[in-house]
């Protein structure tokens, strides 16, 4: 789609997508502009050209290899967005994001979340720890390694923060402005805690500092992990008497953050209407 308008394509979807992203560029580049470049690949169908295949010959699990090829296609378009950006002189008045919205789908595709647990749709750090990256040449410190966990709604707050938008006491922001932990003039964790809930599998999980509490769905007790220490959560220490504080702090937490949520106002892709039947033909 070009705004409201079908658009037939002949390329292969992600060079697409990477064709109009420099295009947008070159065209906007006399003043400021938001790109948001979400990619379909990796995610299924697994479907690759030759041109990216063809650099990925010694891997024989054709799942696997089509799923390397449609990484690298993202990374040549990543490249071609900052290429553009160095041409039309714009590299150090723009923030760069990069980021995946979830974990890889085990279940679906041949990604490899090793050595995390779980997968896209838990609450386990394969499902939601990804790959984080921002580049601002020349007011971010370059090749910085930044360890305190953050969240994707931290881009909102620090777009906001730079652009100077006026805060609203009334709707409070989650996330909060990154540059000052970023550049070192805060120091400290940017969240006292992160949360998660999924809520068609009343599924949640807390991570403070090294602490993560988790809920695995619905009627489940939580579990404990140090997620610094045992990256696999593999070891529960909920049952450790002298961790029973840190259990209790998470899960107050937790219930008086959830207290304050409302129901989605979309149901999910995978949440079955009470009217839905299978197998329904269509009507005349």
């Amino acid at each position: 789609m070009r705004n409201y308008e079908p658009v037939k394509t002949t390329n292969y979807l992600p060079d697409e997508f990477s064709d109009e992203a420099v295009r947008f560029i070159a065209r906007n580049k006399d003043k400021p502009f938001f790109l948001y470049l979400a990619y379909n690949a990796p995610h299924a169908p697994l479907e690759a050209t030759e041109k990216y295949l063809s650099r990925f010959s010694n891997i024989q699990n054709p799942r696997r290899r089509t799923y390397a090829a449609m990484i690298s296609a993202v990374d040549d378009g990543v490249g071609r967005v900052l290429a553009e950006l160095r041409k039309q002189g714009l590299e150090d008045r723009t923030i760069v994001v990069f980021l995946s919205d979830n974990g890889g789908p085990l279940y679906a595709n041949a990604s490899n979340n090793a050595p995390l647990r779980g997968a896209k749709g838990t609450p386990w750090e394969g499902g939601w720890r990804v790959p984080f990256a921002m580049q601002w040449p020349g007011h971010l410190p370059p090749g910085k390694v930044y360890d305190q966990p953050v969240l994707s709604l931290d881009i909102f707050a620090t777009i906001a923060a730079l652009a100077h938008a006026p805060a609203n006491p009334a709707r409070p922001l989650d996330g909060v402005d990154l540059i000052p932990y970023l550049t070192g003039q805060k120091t400290g964790p940017p969240h006292d805690a992160i949360y998660l809930r999924m809520y068609d599998k009343g599924a949640f999980a807390v991570r403070s500092g090294d602490d993560k509490l988790v809920i695995p769905k619905r009627g489940d007790k939580p579990e404990l992990f140090n997620v610094t220490k045992d990256i696999r959560e593999s070891k529960n220490l909920a049952g450790e008497t002298a961790l029973r504080p840190v259990l209790e702090k998470l899960e107050n937490w937790r219930a008086a953050w959830n207290s304050q949520l409302v129901p989605p106002a979309f149901e999910g892709l995978m949440q079955r209407k009470p009217n839905m039947k299978e197998n329904t033909a269509p009507e005349d």
